[in-house]
């Protein structure tokens, strides 16, 4: 099943969508430290970031970066409205405490609403899938004096479930600003997170239930200009709560939830402290009715307010200095409805409609329709197309330096179509081809200005995962994607080629281990007030884990195997070969 891909769970194999899912089994196989990190692994997904953990890091999807991807973690839409353009930042989210992750392509506002053009990755925290209770708990210590723990505690009964985790890592890091340009001071990250879910029925048809995470971190950086000096950093505290209740009704089911997301943050930089403070508020009601075994309906409408407050240095009169303040608020309120039906066994079609009333821009409607047709049990043929909107976000209008009252909405069209071909349970190959349009793009130069004309990113994708043997699988992945702006100029830091090959499997009944090789080509960065192409790279990765036991397992994780210097980021460096042991045990 897959949940993100329609506006109720649909099967993976009966979704037009293109729908990328990662478990916690995925992720304990290698255990990488980061989300982001994994992610890269995925067809169309890159991720760029300015140096070491916890600093500044956008994943994009398809060339289209962090702006255009909706992210929500337990239900909660955690992008921060403070930020220039309403994003969010994966630079500390590590995997300690996720259960599931789902990556959705395309353009997305007919069921997300804004900010989802590019895609949108659905986050699940850790939850007891069997009667009982189950716990665990990991230690990993490392490179760049790092240490890094969890512990996650679940239960189940036949009428509720509770689930808590916490998880804390401290790095020294290394310099963000590439070490090979002269900078010797190490940015150091600590972050500490706490998640909890709950929920349970009152009755036959009434279930109540939430969610809430809390994380506090502190990461040092170096600035855009990359003076490697010891004196930035940034404190960070988040905190998001989801609360609803699913109502079982004689003909229609209904589903009642509100939420908060809370991105407090400060910017310390040359003895300066600049504040970030995002809001939201959300409410939505969405009702479910099954017509029959090859119909169902939903629909709803919620509401959403986004605020945000910051203070900007002016140094227009330098060396007088003047601190402005900036603030902001937004309001929409959104309408949906969708229609799943399937006229035999072989097609199943989703026609997805929003309208959304947003109080600078008025109403924009999104739609959006999926179709996917399976030939045979072995073979589903993918299609989809749809529209979608960004709105300008709080900073882009607000800001006293570099705003603009009279940004549009950018907007966008997107089609793709795919096949998959499966040859056993596990093993399969995918490929898809994309096509994306983004009209009135909204860029920075020096300030916020519309530009007219269209933005285009076109590519295909190529996945797969071959079992070679009863203990070995050999998986790989490819994706080319020709991205250029208005003035068919490439569009900087996306890789035109990205490809990645491993293997994983069992080595003894007790050892086991994967390998992948990630090659990067076509990425040019900017040179103000040029482009310049960047380097090539190769990164090789490594874990091998041994099961002392049913329940506890070692693990040795070597990142960059082969010592490859490389940016993603001009300027910004990434580790040097890095070594990591852990323990994990369930009980």
């Amino acid at each position: 099943m897959v949940f993100s891909a329609n506006q109720t769970e649909t099967e993976a194999n009966r979704t037009g969508a293109t729908v990328e899912v990662v478990t916690s089994e995925d992720l304990a196989e290698t255990q990488t430290t980061r989300v982001a990190d994994y992610l890269t692994r995925l067809p169309g997904i890159s991720v760029t970031t300015n140096g070491s953990i916890g600093n500044s890091t956008q994943l994009r999807v398809r060339g289209l970066d962090g702006k255009y991807v909706a992210v929500r973690i337990d239900g909660i839409d955690v992008t921060d409205p403070a930020s220039p353009q309403t994003s969010f930042n994966f630079g500390s989210l590590t995997t300690d405490d996720i259960a599931r992750i789902e990556v959705l392509k395309g353009s997305q506002s007919a069921l997300y609403g804004s900010e989802a053009i590019g895609g949108v990755i659905n986050i699940t925290t850790n939850r007891a899938t069997e009667i009982g209770s189950v716990g665990s708990f990991a230690a990993e210590v490392g490179s760049h004096d790092t240490l890094r723990t969890s512990a996650n505690f679940s239960n189940r009964t036949e009428t509720s479930e509770l689930s808590f985790s916490i998880s804390h890592i401290q790095t020294d890091g290394f310099s963000s600003a590439d070490e090979n340009d002269g900078n010797d001071e190490a940015d150091g990250h600590t972050s500490t997170r706490l998640s909890i879910s709950a929920a349970f029925d009152t009755s036959e048809t009434v279930r109540l239930g939430f969610s809430a995470f809390y994380q506090d971190s502190e990461s040092d950086f170096d600035e855009f200009i990359r003076d490697g000096t010891p004196d930035e950093e940034t404190l960070a505290t988040t905190f998001g709560l989801r609360a609803f209740a699913e109502i079982a009704g004689a003909d229609v089911d209904h589903t009642v939830s509100a939420s908060i997301f809370e991105n407090d943050r400060e910017s310390i930089s040359n003895g300066d402290a600049d504040p970030f403070k995002g809001n939201r508020s959300e409410i939505t009601y969405q009702g479910d009715y099954i017509a029959s075994d090859r119909m169902r309906y939903s629909f709803g409408a919620d509401y959403t307010k986004e605020e945000f407050r910051s203070t900007e240095d002016d140094f227009s009169a330098f060396p007088v200095v003047t601190t402005l303040k900036a603030s902001g608020e937004t309001e929409v309120f959104g309408l949906f409805g969708e229609t799943l039906y399937s006229p035999n066994d072989q097609i199943d079609l989703a026609l997805s409609l929003r309208v959304d009333d947003h109080s600078e821009f008025g109403t924009f409607a999104s739609a959006r329709a999926a179709l996917a047709y399976r030939p045979s049990n072995d073979w589903i043929i993918r299609t989809s197309i749809g529209n979608g909107f960004r709105a300008p976000s709080l900073y882009e209008l607000n800001s006293n330096l570099y705003g603009n009252k009279d940004l549009d909405p950018e907007e966008s069209m997107t089609f793709e179509l795919g096949a998959e071909r499966q040859f056993s349970e596990t093993g399969f190959v995918k490929a898809t081809l994309f096509y994306m349009e983004i009209e009135d793009l909204i860029q920075f130069d020096n300030g916020y200005k519309q530009v007219p004309g269209t933005t285009t990113s076109q590519g295909f994708e190529l996945s797969t995962n071959i079992p070679v043997s009863d203990r070995v699988s050999l998986f790989g992945a490819y994706t080319y994607v020709d991205i250029q702006d208005s003035d068919d100029d490439r569009v900087i830091r996306v890789p035109e080629h990205d490809l990645i090959l491993g293997l994983s499997g069992a080595i003894t009944d007790r050892l086991s281990g994967i390998i992948s090789a990630q090659y990067i080509d076509g990425v040019v960065d900017s040179d103000f007030p040029d482009t310049i192409d960047m380097p090539s790279y190769t990164v090789v990765n490594s874990t091998l884990s041994y099961d002392l036991t049913d329940a506890t397992q070692a693990y040795l994780r070597v990142e960059n195997m082969f010592d490859e210097e490389y940016q993603t980021i001009r300027g910004y460096g990434q580790s040097d070969r890095a070594f990591y042991v852990g323990l994990r045990t369930s009980f």
